[in-house]
Order: structure tokens, then C-alpha cells, then sequence
């Protein structure tokens, strides 16, 4: 999970570098600080299994490639898509318990 998280926020970054906007660059680094806390990486590692990281994977893909095609309609609705999979993962254990 450790080196899985380390290439995720790289790739999350790096799309907010490409960015070129300071205010969405302070608010990463903001997140950057808030996923290095141990609150959050406990919840990382009870959501975290193999067949999560690969579809973190594929949605890491679509969005990717959606920015290269310069396609700002399919790269925000991949990104919402990957963001309501994380949200899903993350915080849908905490409505059960």
C-alpha cells in the first residue's frame, strides 16, 4: 500500500502542477499534508486490497489519457468517477458500522 500511495499522490501532483493554478496547487498541498497524517492512512489501510489499487489503476488510466487527448469533458468525468470510487471505498465502511 506505502509505495502504492507514494505513486498515487505523484500522479495526483503532477496533474495539479499541469494545472499552472497556484490557488488548486496550495489546496494539493493541503491534501498532501492531510494524507500524510496517521488518521488518514489508517483509513487507507482498512480500504486498501489489490482489486481496489487496480481500479484505482484503470481510473488513474482513463484519466490520463483523457488529458493527453486534450479532452477536458472525459477527463472530469473520469476524475469524478475516481473520486466517487475513493469516496465509495474510503467512507462507505463508516455508514455500515
Amino acid at each position: 500500500m506505502e509505495k502504492f500511495e507514494r505513486c498515487d499522490a505523484e500522479l495526483h501532483q503532477k496533474i495539479f502542477a499541469a494545472t499552472r493554478n497556484d490557488l488548486l496547487n496550495h489546496v494539493h498541498e493541503m491534501l498532501r499534508l492531510i494524507r500524510g497524517q496517521e488518521p488518514w492512512l489508517a483509513i487507507k489501510r482498512r480500504s486498501f486490497s489489490r482489486e481496489r489499487r487496480n481500479a484505482y489503476c484503470q481510473e488513474h488510466s482513463a484519466v490520463v489519457a483523457a488529458l493527453l487527448r486534450r479532452d477536458a469533458e472525459a477527463a472530469a468525468i473520469a476524475m469524478r468517477a475516481h473520486l466517487e470510487t475513493v469516496d465509495r471505498n474510503l467512507f462507505a465502511w463508516s455508514e455500515s458500522s
